[in-house]
């Protein structure tokens, strides 16, 4: 089946200024996202508190250029509504009730679906996809088992571990490499969202990132 073709509109390049300008130093330090997540809008107390994780975790999955970075910030600012939710707000819903017991996503004790909720700021979900993460962060040499302390994946020192190990395992540092037009946000949407939910709002986050590390120094 052939892929669906994103609107129309999203093939013009995008209106954001020229990337000739002076660059930061990749991969960003916290104080360097920190500014950037400021001058795209984020929330002050909420760049100063996660910055520091989501550069690290941003370094150790190679998010470490221009376009790597905007369009994971963009995909992130997004889904976390600038970084305001780390976790899945619980109703239940009928949706997450449905989570309980989901064998395709490892949830086979009782208690898991809720347990292994949507968590950080791509909501991983369901207790393979958090061992999975755990063993793809202690290859790299960090100490965490997200499994056995789930609550941890949204937490302050391991915000963008999640998200960060979903981008780097689905290739989407790869697809952020092909360019900075709409049609490419559109591409890495599809493959992190499976359609393009929220597409205007996620290409306005890119622009807005776009253009703060383009008036970085």
């Amino acid at each position: 089946m052939a892929t669906p073709t994103p609107p129309f509109f999203l093939t013009i390049p995008m209106e954001c200024p020229s990337a000739s300008g002076p660059r930061p130093t990749y991969p960003l330090s916290p104080d360097a996202l920190r500014r950037v997540l400021l001058a795209a809008g984020v929330n002050a107390r909420l760049a100063h508190r996660y910055a520091p994780s989501l550069a690290w975790a941003m370094d150790l999955a190679k998010v470490d250029t221009r376009d790597r970075v905007a369009h994971f910030l963009a995909q992130v600012l997004h889904e976390s509504a600038g970084l305001l939710y780390t976790a899945e707000v619980w109703g239940p819903t009928r949706a997450q009730r449905r989570y309980e017991g989901r064998r395709d996503l490892g949830n086979v004790r009782p208690g898991d679906g809720y347990r292994y909720r949507g968590r950080d700021v791509l909501q991983v979900t369901g207790r393979d996809n958090y061992r999975q993460c755990t063993e793809w962060w202690q290859a790299r040499g960090v100490d965490v088992d997200f499994e056995a302390e789930p609550d941890r994946l949204a937490s302050e020192e391991f915000v963008g571990f999640g998200a960060a190990w979903y981008w780097a395992t689905r290739g989407l540092n790869g697809l952020a490499d092909r360019g900075d037009t709409r049609r490419d946000v559109a591409r890495v949407t599809r493959r992190v969202n499976g359609g393009y939910n929220g597409l205007a709002d996620r290409v306005r986050w890119f622009v807005r990132v776009g253009a703060a590390l383009n008036r970085m120094a």
